[in-house]
């Protein structure tokens, strides 16, 4: 079935971006995970680098830019790692694989995906290809063997090559949703997520012009992390002069 697109504008100073919402079938689907950081900025940051690298994105109609874990269509991975390569609420981008709120379905669906995609997924899994899988709850805590047991789950991955949880060369991400109240976390999850590790964000930035490290701070020295939003909502580039 056709899916229309409904077109929305996201103003960033005197920016207009022009974001379709609505998932297009022949794009490939991303999860954008942001850290808990000055939240307010996120979509700002976004659609600013949106506009510096001239990408296209697509959301779904029921996106909530509160939420960690946006799932998003991009044009593709080289889209996808620019987008990272500047962004500072970014934790990192990764190829969803699969996405359900129930986890009775995700298991096959997710086998489901990789058998229909195994022609262009199948490099992934050479015996030359080291991985490693992660699990990650957002807001409920697992112990570390609840966390195994999850991946022990995961027996139909045809993975061939060895573990490396230092550098793997395949990273995959498995990630439970427990919404955003501590005080009121659901019986069940509220998305279950599956995908391959695409780029982290530039977060390490922020630790690099951290306050601690600066030889002088003024009375209007800002916080580091607030400055390089600023920077990416000013639409910087290489070579721009800017005065402050």
């Amino acid at each position: 079935a056709r899916v229309d697109s409904v077109h929305i504008s996201v103003h960033v100073q005197d920016i207009t971006l022009q974001i379709r919402l609505g998932m297009a079938s022949s794009w490939k689907k991303y999860v954008l995970w942001f850290a808990q950081e000055h939240v307010d900025f996120r979509q700002a940051e976004i659609a600013s680098l949106l506009r510096v690298w001239n990408i296209p994105m697509n959301t779904a109609k029921n996106h909530r830019p509160e939420n960690p874990f946006w799932v998003v269509e991009l044009q593709g991975e080289e889209d996808a790692r620019k987008l990272a390569s500047r962004s500072m609420s970014l934790r990192c981008i990764f190829e969803l694989w699969s996405h359900t709120n129930l986890l009775g379905a995700f298991h096959d669906q997710l086998n489901g995906y990789i058998k229909s995609n195994m022609a262009t997924l199948g490099p992934l899994f050479r015996e030359d290809r080291s991985f490693k899988v992660t699990v990650e709850t957002y807001n409920k805590h697992f112990s570390q063997a609840e966390k195994v047991a999850k991946i022990e789950t995961l027996h139909y991955l045809p993975v061939t090559g060895p573990v490396n949880l230092k550098t793997p060369d395949v990273h995959f991400w498995y990630i439970e949703f427990w919404g955003l109240d501590p005080m009121n976390v659901p019986e069940a999850p509220l998305d279950v997520l599956f995908g391959r590790w695409v780029a982290d964000g530039r977060r390490d930035m922020i630790n690099e012009i951290s306050l601690k490290k600066r030889k002088f701070i003024g009375n209007t020295s800002m916080d580091p992390q607030l400055s390089l939003l600023m920077a990416n909502q000013g639409l910087v580039r290489q070579g721009d002069l800017v005065l402050d």
